[in-house]
């Protein structure tokens, strides 16, 4: 995870945040508090972007009052489809850049199509995208892309949490320096009591120093200002063996069953 180290202050730990609502004035105010706050990898879908003008609202005042340099921020741009037309990606990707006033995204996230890969190469080529990367699920779609790729992907974005650890596809990426980003990973956990957040103020921070722990970047949402201080304070906790062991049984079915691109908590 060495490539995102820089774009962080020191001591705050690598958590990302989402931006999946359609609560756009609240959001704006959340992502800004955010940055403020600490955070510097933002992971925007694009619908969510072109409907929340999330950049022009909350980030542009920070890069335009000096908080922030561009440089110290990681913008990822998340496709939500793939055209049936691949080419059309450079003239999508453009728009959104012309749109926002930006120059370029760090990272932009595709589903495993090989000529969707092969469209964003060239946009890597002309530097208005510094890296690309998958959103999937499986070591296939990892593999399928990896042995055709000219430039390799940069990262993934995987449903990944102790319910669905998805432990091969993350060891696999992990070997083949794949930065491994996950979305929804906060789960309730009735399994763990008051005596197993001895480090941890709250169950969410616990849940975000496991992904931590796995050296996964969990991506986290939330609209409500308390819990953006919490998500990026995370850095001093510890997990003891009982609480790895704990997390570690789990089973995927155990859980409540809940979806979303990040898990929002209100």
């Amino acid at each position: 995870m060495s490539a995102l180290n820089h774009v962080f202050n020191p001591g705050c730990p690598l958590v990302a945040m989402g931006t999946c609502s359609t609560d756009a004035a609240s959001l704006a105010q959340v992502v800004k508090f955010g940055v403020e706050c600490g955070f510097r990898v933002i992971d925007m879908w694009d619908k969510t972007l072109k409907r929340n003008d999330i950049v022009r609202k909350a980030i542009v005042p920070l890069l335009e009052g000096g908080f922030v340099s561009r440089s110290d921020l990681f913008l990822i741009l998340t496709l939500s489809s793939t055209p049936s037309d691949p080419s059309k990606l450079p003239s999508i990707i453009t728009k959104h850049l012309n749109d926002n006033g930006m120059a370029y995204f760090d990272l932009v996230l595709i589903s495993p199509d090989v000529r969707a890969w092969r469209a964003m190469e060239h946009l890597v080529l002309q530097r208005c995208v510094r890296n690309i990367g998958l959103v999937g699920d499986t070591v296939d779609e990892v593999e399928k892309i990896s042995k055709i790729a000219v430039v390799p992907p940069f990262a993934i974005k995987i449903t990944a949490n102790p319910y669905k650890p998805q432990t091969t596809l993350v060891s696999h990426c992990l070997s083949r320096n794949i930065l491994v980003l996950t979305h929804s990973p906060l789960a309730p956990l009735p399994c763990l009591n008051s005596n197993h957040l001895s480090s941890a103020s709250t169950p969410a921070q616990l849940l975000l120093a496991w992904a931590l722990h796995r050296q996964t970047v969990p991506i986290v949402q939330t609209l409500r200002i308390e819990h953006v201080r919490e998500n990026i304070m995370v850095g001093g906790v510890k997990l003891g063996e009982q609480v790895l062991g704990v997390l570690g049984d789990l089973e995927e079915g155990d859980d409540v069953r809940y979806g979303g691109s990040a898990a929002v908590r209100v």
